[in-house]
């Protein structure tokens, strides 16, 4: 990871070296930390003026979905998608969460550097990915025949339904049923890209089911009714502290009730 001073005269600033691949990097909103995830499955926590780590998160069991249909490893022992492609850290800078070619989504804190919830996306059998257990009948010569423990009556239902979408779909010409070729791969989830709202209260996670957004209102005890108004980037968690030192109580106490900070 390179990092550039845009207005100085050197132009690069520093290299930060990771042991794998970097996937997606986030700044701290509140400080100058940056905060990176790699291929390898950890997220790492840089000071950036310091140019060192201040942390590593190491997520690969938390991440951990189900079994694809052609891994010959359990969910456990699997070395696939054991990683974040996006992650995204709250306004207040507090927690960060990430998600990956899995059906779960983590979130973590982001200064004690441990795993808050898991949250998951789908139990929907018909995609790859969801269940942990192989059907041992399925595996032949140590190379997985077709099916992992589905329904197989559910998993007909749902490929005829898709083949009357997609003959139904505008634009579609009617063929012969002998010159349709069905499609029997397979789709697993996937998360594209994870982002909290404005105000934290909330985050939304685009995927393979579609759009979800989840509300962590009943988890840290948010109200429920709280609009946040008249905030800019002076409003941080930082100059609420400030005031406090400097004895402006009422200004940091205007700061808290427009962050909805206790």
């Amino acid at each position: 990871m390179r990092v550039w001073d845009i207005f100085g005269k050197n132009g690069l600033v520093d290299t930060l070296d990771h042991p794998s691949e970097v996937l997606q990097v986030r700044m701290h909103p509140n400080t100058n930390d940056i905060i990176v995830t790699t291929l390898g499955g950890q997220i790492y926590v840089w000071d950036q003026e310091a140019s060192s780590i201040k942390g590593i998160v190491d997520c690969k069991q938390d991440i951990k979905g189900g079994r694809l249909r052609d891994d010959r490893n359990s969910a456990n022992n699997s070395t696939k998608n054991k990683y974040f492609n996006s992650i995204s850290v709250s306004p207040n800078g507090q927690f960060v969460i990430g998600g990956g070619n899995s059906k779960n989504i983590c979130m973590y804190d982001v200064v004690n550097k441990i795993l808050l919830r898991r949250f998951a996306l789908t139990q929907n059998r018909s995609l790859d990915g969801v269940l942990h257990k192989l059907n041992s009948k399925n595996v032949k010569d140590g190379v997985v025949d077709h099916e992992i423990e589905v329904d197989s009556d559910l998993e007909e239902d749902a490929w005829d339904l898709r083949d009357q979408a997609e003959r139904s779909m505008p634009g579609a010409k009617k063929q012969n049923n002998a010159q349709i070729v069905k499609r029997r791969t397979k789709l697993a989830i996937r998360v594209k890209q994870v982002q909290f709202s404005p105000d934290g209260s909330q985050f939304a996670c685009a995927t393979t089911e579609g759009l979800l957004v989840y509300s962590l209102n009943n988890f840290f005890g948010l109200q429920q009714s709280f609009q946040p108004f008249d905030i800019d980037e002076h409003v941080t968690i930082d100059n609420i502290i400030g005031c406090i030192k400097e004895e402006r109580y009422l200004s940091a106490l205007i700061m808290a009730l427009k962050m909805n900070e206790q």
